[in-house]
């Protein structure tokens, strides 16, 4: 996909947004309990000027202390250098203790291998003779088999995306593909079109038995079986002459968003059919597929003309990679498991240190206090930190690069409202959902009371901040450029829960979340009846579409906010709740009385205990059908509110957006200032990238409850010690 969403206007990125601070340089640790370096040795005894080999012998000698008796933290200072490891484990035995870069150089943590030119070998006549273009001169072929490497190393194409269906059919084979990387980037498996665009379904034969057809459909009828009949698809004519062009069929794949464009998924092709441009996958698509859906096609070795591209010949071990460098330093991820594992480690530390090329996620965690600081993580397949547990900190790290999601931290107990005392903070994370698009984020919130503050996130084609829980806190975060291949998706998302409360999203910056080849994203969603939710002095600038999607949720409130150039709206506020209720919207889950949504409205006791205490507005809720226009009526939107906003917005004829009359009859929406152009709010300086509200402009006096934006204190405060 190319070209970006067509906006009337771009207002300039903000200028006095806080920038890193230096800090002091990193402490030596010369008093460290343990020393490791990668020219070490594991019969030594561990000190500074004798170093331990491997994080295996510094835990063996870890353990051994605490058998002698050895209480409180212990800490083991990792030298300069690059460690190789298939995956490093921390059990219960192993609480309390640091692992600390030490000096200046960098500590490397590698899962991959590295390929030489001592596995270089020439390409055959058929193959140039297959490749197109300058490809013949570009492409090097790796003979893998010269480092030992066998089929277990390079293994099989399994599928991507979140919604595929391969595992409903009883060949299916589990598994997460080896990954490819020339001098530090993620190269890309042989793909038709290149880079970013996408081919379009030229029709649909046949839709085969997907799980939900038509669209928002909730029938069991559509449930999912064993083995559904997979469909076929057509082709346009151009795309279809390339197909005929192919030496081979064979093992090649497609990837798309066949019906939504926020639902992705693979499938291998079982066979082509080109006397009537006909495309047969393997696998139905989970949602159906439409025609001008847009896919590609990849794994195949004829389209390998385009840099950062490769192809793996899986049955004889060749790797090919387009490069144009003619030496690039190329690594395979080979490890299959997390770079580090803890499990009921409580208090581990990892500080200072990169974590890269693993088929798993860079560090994967279930113990409480972990802390993870001033390092870097990427060119990982999954997640760069998945962590569970209490008292979790990320702080200072750069995470990029990544195949799914920065960082998942599940914190805190929602059944009894218990906090978990955990932070995300001062991270730079860029790049995410390099593999698996949908639905992956920057930081995925799944807790009570975690605060994730002064991040920076930028450049990924899906959500910035996914959230989930009680009482989070989202504050001076700075975000831009994201949600680039979805319309139907936010830069900060939650959705689907009625009893989420207490989340809280204030002082942050949304840039430019602008989608492309026509997608249209959202600033700040909360979708199919979230409730409970706040947000307020937050900026949003260069909205696609709307800057607020509030999907008919009760207990909502966007007050104080300042949106320049919604293109879309400042705001749409529906009541798909109370219309699928009423028989008049699209939104089918409330339809029937005990069915769908529904059911979850006893997942708390809203007479008494942790929710009733703490949110007594639930108490008033009820699935009386016989009372649809009580306020109580968990279907609409009670209390919700859209006050003292500042829009500064060049389409004249939207207003404040859409707003459902139900809003306006449940809720309040009042005391917002709109204005054309900033020259009419009295806010010239955003031309030059100033969006401070200054007491004596036009906006400031006609929303005299207007707070001031920190604007200095939004992104990143602290710069990581490296």
């Amino acid at each position: 996909m190319a070209g970006k969403c067509s906006m009337k206007k771009l207002f300039p990125e903000p200028v006095n947004l806080s920038k890193p601070k230096a800090q002091d340089k990193r402490c030596l640790l010369k008093n460290a309990d343990l020393f490791v370096s990668v020219s070490g040795c594991d019969d030594a005894p561990g000190t500074l000027e004798r170093p331990l080999l491997t994080f295996e012998e510094a835990r063996s000698r870890i353990r051994m202390m605490r058998k002698d008796g050895r209480e409180g933290k212990i800490t083991v200072a990792v030298m300069a250098g690059e460690y190789r490891m298939s995956g490093f484990k921390l059990g219960c035995e192993d609480k309390n203790t640091d692992w600390r870069a030490y000096g200046d150089g960098e500590v490397v943590v590698n899962g991959g291998v590295s390929l030489g030119s001592e596995c270089v070998v020439p390409l055959t006549e058929e193959e140039k003779a297959r490749l197109h273009g300058d490809a013949p001169e570009k492409v090097i072929k790796y003979d893998l088999k010269k480092i030992g490497l066998t089929h277990d190393d390079w293994d099989d194409v399994y599928e991507i995306g979140g919604y595929s269906t391969g595992s409903r059919y009883d060949d299916y084979k589990p598994g997460v593909n080896c990954e490819v990387f020339a001098d530090g980037k993620r190269l890309t498996l042989a793909r038709y079109p290149n880079g970013g665009d996408c081919l379009k379904l030229a029709g649909v034969f046949d839709q085969g038995q997907p799980s939900q057809f038509p669209p928002q459909n909730f029938l069991g009828s559509y449930s999912p079986s064993r083995n559904p009949r997979p469909g076929m698809y057509a082709v346009d004519r151009e795309t279809n002459e390339r197909i005929m062009s192919w030496g081979s069929h064979e093992g090649i794949w497609i990837y798309g968003w066949l019906f939504f464009d926020w639902a992705d998924g693979s499938t291998p092709i079982s066979k082509f059919d080109t006397s009537i441009r006909a495309v047969y996958p393997a696998h139905v698509s989970h949602y159906a597929a439409r025609e001008g859906g847009p896919f590609y096609f990849y794994n195949v070795f004829d389209e390998l003309d385009a840099p950062d591209e490769y192809y793996i010949d899986r049955e004889n071990g060749y790797l090919y990679i387009y490069s144009e460098n003619e030496n690039p330093c190329v690594e395979m991820s080979i490890t299959k498991n997390s770079l580090i594992e803890i499990n009921g480690a409580d208090d581990v530390t990892f500080d200072g240190m990169t974590f890269k090329c693993t088929r798993a996620n860079g560090i994967y965690a279930k113990c409480d206090g972990l802390t993870v600081e001033n390092c870097d993580i990427h060119g990982v397949y999954k997640d760069g930190i998945f962590a569970e547990g209490y008292r979790l900190t990320v702080r200072c790290c750069e995470i990029s690069h990544v195949g799914e999601t920065g960082v998942i931290a599940v914190s805190g107990d929602f059944q009894n409202l218990v906090p978990c005392g955990s932070v995300i903070e001062n991270n730079l994370i860029h790049n995410w959902a390099e593999v698996n698009v949908s639905g992956r984020a920057a930081v995925n919130i799944q807790a009570v009371g975690l605060v994730c503050a002064h991040n920076e996130m930028y450049d990924s084609p899906h959500t910035a901040i996914y959230y989930w829980g009680n009482d989070n806190i989202i504050e001076y975060n700075y975000i831009r450029d994201v949600v680039k291949l979805s319309s139907d998706a936010g830069a900060i998302y939650a959705g689907r829960e009625w009893f989420h409360y207490g989340n809280i999203i204030r002082y942050n910056c949304l840039y430019n979340i602008t989608g492309v080849d026509g997608q249209r994203p959202n600033g700040i969603y909360w979708d199919d009846t979230e409730a409970g939710q706040t947000a307020y002095g937050n900026l949003l600038i260069n909205v696609c579409e709307n800057a607020f999607l509030i999907g008919g949720g009760r207990y909502n409130t966007a007050n104080g906010n300042m949106i320049v150039n919604a293109e879309g709206a400042p705001f749409c506020y529906d009541d798909r709740g109370r219309a699928g209720v009423l028989g008049t919207g699209w939104f089918r889950a409330l339809q029937t009385p005990g069915e769908g949504y529904w059911s979850m409205i006893n997942r708390v006791d809203r007479k008494k205990g942790p929710f009733a205490e703490k949110y007594p507005v639930i108490k008033e809720m009820h699935d009386d059908f016989s009372r649809v226009d009580d306020p109580g009526f968990t279907a609409n939107p009670t209390d919700s509110e859209i006050r003292n906003n500042i829009v500064i917005n060049e389409k004249t004829d939207c207003g404040l957006g859409w707003i459902a009359d139900s809003v306006y009859k449940f809720g309040k929406i009042e005391g917002n200032a709109l204005y054309l152009t900033p020259e009419e709010a009295g806010l010239t300086g955003i031309n030059e990238g100033d969006y401070t509200v200054y007491p004596e402009s036009a906006a400031a006096k006609a929303v005299s409850d207007f707070e001031p934006l920190p604007l200095g204190l939004i992104g990143r405060t602290l710069e990581r010690k490296r």
